[in-house]
């Protein structure tokens, strides 16, 4: 995270309540008070704050540089050892099935051609051509 990022649900401000699982999943990985102030009360929550109670791994000034020195270490890693000890992490945090399901199901399909075609449809405006690939 860069120094003056924040995160937040905002969305009681506008009368709804967080989607995609927001707070069911933010409930394992923040502290019960810290996600009530961003859920009930709109309170955004910076960086260090983020870093202070383990939502955040690093704050960087230069988070790219950050990611990429990540990314070289992970590139001399096992992958298939990587994907499972994810997993693995997950599965004892009480990340349950179907969110499990629900996250290798979003990472399948966000690499696919077809996720790319139907995206570019809807933004042309125009039938999209799915090719299964």
């Amino acid at each position: 995270m860069v120094p003056k990022a924040t995160i937040a649900l905002p969305e009681a401000g506008i009368g709804i309540v967080p989607g995609w699982s927001g707070t069911q999943r933010l409930a394992r990985l923040l502290p019960e008070a810290v996600l009530k102030e961003m859920a009930l009360f709109g309170r955004r929550v910076g960086a260090d704050r983020c870093l202070a109670v383990g939502f955040a791994a690093e704050v960087a000034e230069d988070p790219r540089a950050a990611a990429e020195a990540m990314a070289a270490r992970a590139c001399e890693l096992s992958p298939r050892a990587v994907e499972i000890n994810k997993a693995m992490i997950h599965a004892g945090a009480g990340e349950d099935a179907a969110a499990m399901i629900e996250a290798l199901g979003s990472a399948a399909i966000a690499a696919s051609d077809d996720r790319s075609e139907g995206v570019g449809a809807f933004r042309d405006k125009r039938k999209p051509s799915f090719t299964g690939g």
